[in-house]
């Protein structure tokens, strides 16, 4: 498939990507870029990444910011941690086939290690007074917000979820409280919003790629609510009519952590890369969704030993 070549060729071009092709490197487009190039075999050049990541990361606290120029905001830890994760998960399914060194890999520990500290200890501010039916969700819940200082919301929770999962905290009191928060975020009709389920006593709209992520974040989880299952309904009516790259994708990958794959994925997945060509966030978004493993709420890609295990 010559276009899946040309894509990772530019995903791979650079160590460090940003939003655009002329845009300065960012670490969301790099970490996506990283776990995309892992789940297609080139390895070398997502290491590159890996490793660019890990110098970006502050030796203060272990936060990994939006862009290696600025402090803050740092909601990229998420994505950084998952990032490292899923190499250092390659490795080890590798065995002696991957070129992610020693010194590389206790190097990405470390980093783990420190992102990890830097979740736990942040939070979203929480409501605890005024009317609960202008917010329409719980606001003393626990989560993570975009930026320090601001309420939780669905998108940065759920990330900060899967971080958590991939690194081995399920458990976590951190883990399970955000849980409770993504599910009580969820429409009652199923699928969610930014975070928000009503405004002033309007209900909210569903969109797919908040409703995705929450729905990976979410694999694994009882559904005493009926939400998760709601949600899940939603997405399968929803990503017909869907166009957007990233959406799409993230769509796709909540329903396959929860045993659901429409029809024509693989063609919808690569005329969604196509349409997203030259903006890397979501062109690598959508080839990880191409050949990835969501399950249990961790989000890796697939190694070839792991195919042939299934």
């Amino acid at each position: 498939m010559a276009w899946l070549a040309d894509m990772l060729d530019f995903l791979g071009r650079s160590p460090g990507l940003g939003y655009l092709a002329d845009d300065g490197p960012a670490a969301e487009p790099t970490a996506w870029a990283a776990m995309a190039l892992l789940a297609h075999g080139r390895t070398d050049k997502a290491i590159e990444k890996l490793c660019l990541l890990n110098d970006w990361q502050s030796p203060a606290d272990g936060s990994v910011p939006v862009r290696p120029t600025e402090k803050e905001p740092c909601w990229t830890t998420s994505l950084a941690v998952m990032a490292w994760q899923s190499g250092l998960r390659w490795r080890a399914n590798a065995g002696g086939g991957c070129e992610l060194s020693d010194v590389d890999e206790e190097r990405l520990r470390g980093a783990v290690d420190r992102g990890l500290l830097w979740l736990v200890q942040t939070r979203g501010e929480t409501v605890t007074s005024g009317d609960p039916q202008m917010a329409g969700h719980d606001g003393t819940l626990v989560g993570w917000p975009w930026a320090l200082g601001t309420h939780a919301w669905v998108e940065p929770t759920a990330l900060a979820v899967l971080a958590l999962k991939a690194s081995g905290n399920t458990q976590h009191p951190r883990t399970r409280q955000a849980v409770r928060l993504l599910v009580d975020r969820l429409l009652p009709s199923g699928g969610c919003n930014y975070g928000n389920t009503a405004v002033l006593g309007q209900k909210l709209v569903p969109h797919v790629q908040p409703s995705g992520l929450a729905l990976l974040a979410l694999a694994g989880e009882e559904d005493i609510s009926g939400k998760i299952g709601r949600t899940k309904s939603c997405l399968l009516g929803e990503l017909p009519v869907t166009k957007s790259p990233q959406s799409l994708a993230f769509g796709l990958m909540g329903l396959a952590a929860h045993g659901a794959r429409p029809p024509q994925t693989e063609e919808r997945l690569a005329a969604a890369a196509s349409r997203a060509l030259g903006k890397s966030a979501p062109m690598a978004i959508a080839l990880l969704a191409l050949n990835s493993a969501p399950a249990s709420g961790v989000l890796f890609p697939v190694h070839p030993s792991e195919e042939a295990r299934s």
